[in-house]
């Protein structure tokens, strides 16, 4: 995050998770300053993770090609794949590396 931030790349977490909570762990670390757009759910009304992200690069105008989502579940890799854009998965958390 440090090698990106320094870099000039733009950071921003796009997660099923509510936005609150996610802000919440990212202060515990001490790492809310490298993210420039936290997208979360703000409700019980669950929207699609791909329209969310179309928005996140609508409102942020960012090209697709110009960015990789890292994630940990396939539907990460769906959701990088309906965006347009790369995808690199890391086995922990919810899913299992044979999955």
């Amino acid at each position: 995050m440090r090698y990106f931030k320094s870099n000039g790349k733009k950071q921003c977490i796009l997660t099923a998770a509510f936005r609150v909570d996610v802000i919440e762990l990212l202060n515990q670390y001490a790492l809310p300053d490298f993210f420039t757009v936290i997208e979360g759910l703000e409700n019980y009304h669950a929207a699609s993770k791909v329209e969310r992200g179309k928005a996140l690069f609508n409102d942020n105008n960012v090209k697709p090609e110009t960015c990789i989502m890292f994630g940990n579940t396939i539907h990460d890799f769906e959701v990088a794949e309906a965006m347009g854009i790369d995808c690199k998965l890391k086995a922990y958390g919810h899913q299992s590396k044979a999955r």
